[in-house]
């Protein structure tokens, strides 16, 4: 259906393909940085404030199919270890995607039970 405020705005049953701007913006940030960074600790915190921060928006409003939070995490993974198999991070380092955005929903569930005198709740 589109797109309000950079949100995508959807009808019906969510499909892969509507995240994908998510995928595309984290493979372009991904393609400036990789040959900027002479060591892995810069590279770390690079992906886990940056890359972590871009589907932010989205997940605070939508449930973000867990295929989508596999791609995110394999990129910064790959991006970080130049995809070899010799990790030197833990994993749940790096791996927290579907974890952030089931908080963030929690948020709004928070807010929907607690905030009952704030403009948006008695919209809905």
């Amino acid at each position: 259906m589109g797109k309000y405020l950079g949100f995508p705005l959807l009808k019906g049953r969510v499909h892969n393909r509507d995240f994908s701007h998510i995928i595309d913006i984290v493979n372009s940030k991904l393609a400036r940085w990789k040959t900027k960074l002479p060591n892995k600790a810069g590279m770390l915190t690079l992906a886990k404030s940056v890359l972590s921060a871009i589907p932010t928006y989205t997940m605070q409003n939508l449930w973000v199919p867990e295929s989508i939070c596999n791609k995110i995490d394999s990129r910064m993974r790959c991006f970080i270890w130049g995809g070899t198999r010799n990790n030197w991070v833990d994993r749940s380092t790096i791996h927290k995607s579907r974890q952030m955005n089931t908080t963030l929903l929690g948020k709004n569930i928070w807010a929907l039970l607690h905030d009952q005198h704030k403009l948006w709740f008695k919209i809905l």
